[in-house]
């Protein structure tokens, strides 16, 4: 009999210990197929990266399992992927836009006139996938912004896009998730991207308002004296008065093509009979640099050898285009 019992007493011991070994390697099996061979099922124990752009002023947090690159045309990505190289599972895949929006229409509105011309350049079959009508979309407030939301269901995957305001630009953010019992990962990527997303927010530091009209200067001799050398090709403001800003001298932008962008001047379509583009409008600068208290003269030293320090800033947005005109005017 007691035999018996002892025999059973390890038959049970031995399920149990099986049992154990089984839900053991099933946890460390799901700690494995998270990023980076990480548990972030409970969100607070990530930690954060935070990246801040003072060019485009806008700062946004992600979790330090993932990678943040900088691309061109004003693009970043959050992403779990290896450029180049195919991606297998689930990915993580975060974007920001960035686009010029001089005629300051609200998200809906600026959507609308992008969808149009998508739609007049490529026509329906060709048009992006997640690209659809306004019809599909919803306005309401993203982090206290006005904001304009596209959601697009296909396959496995749910896209969300969310244009927002901000001033002449349009700010786009782009991600996708993969719901459904193919996505072990979903609660967690979505713990994720919420926590991504609350955390997008402008910045505008050290920024100074300047009224006034900015010039592209075309032709040497169109060029004000003493900028004959220094502003040719490049884009400068000329202050409304003396008391707005500089002394009401000109200065020049370092970030020359993120200005003429801004400003409306079409860099690759020059009418070159031009001496320069110029308009009026309300600015936003930084980081001016006043190396000159009054205007340059022909008989300043610095002027007849050539050694003269010229005002520089960097242009940050367009508040408003004078007589809401945002095209540039040419002076032949």
């Amino acid at each position: 009999m007691k035999k018996i019992i002892l025999f059973l007493v390890a038959i049970i011991v031995g399920v149990l210990f099986i049992y154990f070994l089984e839900e053991r390697d099933k946890i460390n099996s799901e700690k494995s197929t998270t990023s980076a061979g990480r548990d972030i099922h409970v969100i607070e124990n990530i930690g954060w990266q935070t990246y801040k752009d003072n060019r485009l002023l806008f700062e946004i947090r992600y979790p330090d399992f993932l990678k943040l690159v900088v691309g061109d045309n004003n693009h970043v990505r959050i992403t779990d992927q290896e450029d180049g190289i195919p991606y297998e599972g689930i990915p993580y895949r975060l974007s920001v836009y960035i686009y010029d929006n001089l005629n300051k229409l609200s998200p809906k509105d600026w959507y609308s006139e992008f969808y149009k011309k998508e739609f007049d350049k490529s026509g329906e079959k060709d048009l992006p996938f997640t690209l659809r009508d306004v019809s599909h979309g919803e306005e309401k407030s993203f982090n206290d912004h006005d904001a304009f939301y596209i959601t697009q269901r296909g396959g496995d995957s749910v896209s969300q896009e969310i244009y927002i305001n901000r001033g002449v630009k349009i700010f786009k953010i782009f991600y996708s998730v993969y719901p459904g019992v193919n996505n072990p990962k979903e609660k967690e990527q979505q713990a994720v991207y919420n926590n991504i997303l609350s955390s997008f927010k402008f910045i505008n530091e050290n920024s100074t308002k300047a009224t006034g009209s900015y010039l592209y200067f075309m032709n040497k001799n169109s060029l004000p004296m003493g900028f004959e050398k220094y502003a040719f090709g490049k884009i400068c403001f000329e202050p409304a008065q003396k008391e707005t800003i500089n002394n009401g001298n000109i200065f020049c932008f370092r970030n020359t093509d993120e200005a003429l962008s801004a400003l409306g001047v079409d860099k690759e379509n020059l009418d070159l009979s031009c001496e320069r583009y110029w308009n009026g409008a309300d600015i936003k600068i930084s980081n001016l640099i006043s190396s000159n208290k009054f205007p340059i003269s022909k008989d300043d030293r610095c002027f007849l050898d050539n050694s003269c320090k010229y005002n520089e800033a960097d242009f940050v947005e367009v508040v408003e285009f004078f007589k809401d005109s945002s095209t540039p005017k040419c002076k032949v």
